[in-house]
C-alpha cells in the first residue's frame, strides 16, 4: 500500500484509503462480512478513475443501443466533477472510453498503482516471484488459490515491457 500513495495519492487521500482497507479486511477475516459497496469510486486509483463508469454505460448501451444519457450522469458529473457529454448512452460511452483509454496509456502510472513504487514490490514478494519471470502469471495464479472468487488480479497484474 505505501509503495502505491504517490500515485494514489494524487486523487485522494492515502492514508484514508489505508483505513478503509484495513477495515475491510478487517471485516473479511473476522466474521466474514464483505465491508464495501459493489461501486466505490472514490477509492480509485487515476489510472482506472472511470473503470465503473465505463462499466455501467458499456452494460446500458448492450441491453439498449439506442438509449438516451444514463440516469447515473448527474450523480456522476457531482462525485467527478467533470461533465459526461454526449446526447445519448452510446455518446457518453465513447467519451468515458477515451478518457479511460487516454489513463490507461501512462504505462508508469498504471504500472505503480498494480506493483507500488518501491523497488522490490511486496505483491513480488508475496508471489515469490518477479513480474518479469516466465512463470509470473502462473505463480500469481496459485497464490490467489487462497483466496475466494479473486481473479481480477490476474488482468491488472499482467506484465509490461520492462517489467
Amino acid at each position: 500500500m505505501i509503495g502505491r500513495i504517490p500515485v494514489i495519492a494524487a486523487r485522494l487521500s492515502g492514508s484514508a484509503l489505508a483505513v478503509h482497507v484495513m477495515a475491510a479486511m478487517h471485516a473479511a477475516l473476522d466474521d466474514g462480512r464483505w465491508l464495501c459497496d459493489q461501486h466505490e469510486a472514490q477509492w480509485l486509483a487515476p489510472p482506472y478513475q472511470w473503470a465503473l463508469v465505463l462499466d455501467s454505460l458499456q452494460a446500458r448501451h448492450r441491453r439498449d443501443p439506442g438509449a438516451g444519457p444514463h440516469p447515473r450522469t448527474t450523480e456522476w458529473q457531482a462525485a467527478y466533477s467533470r461533465a459526461i457529454p454526449g446526447p445519448d448512452c452510446a455518446g457518453q460511452l465513447e467519451t468515458v472510453q477515451r478518457w479511460y483509454d487516454t489513463d490507461q496509456r501512462d504505462v508508469q502510472q498504471v504500472r505503480a498503482v498494480g506493483y507500488g513504487t518501491r523497488p522490490a514490490p511486496a505483491i513480488e514478494q508475496a508471489v515469490g516471484a518477479r513480474a518479469a519471470d516466465p512463470d509470473w502469471e502462473q505463480r500469481l495464479a496459485d497464490a490467489l488459490t487462497a483466496f475466494r472468487d479473486c481473479r481480477w488480479p490476474l488482468d491488472y497484474l499482467r506484465p509490461t515491457a520492462g517489467s
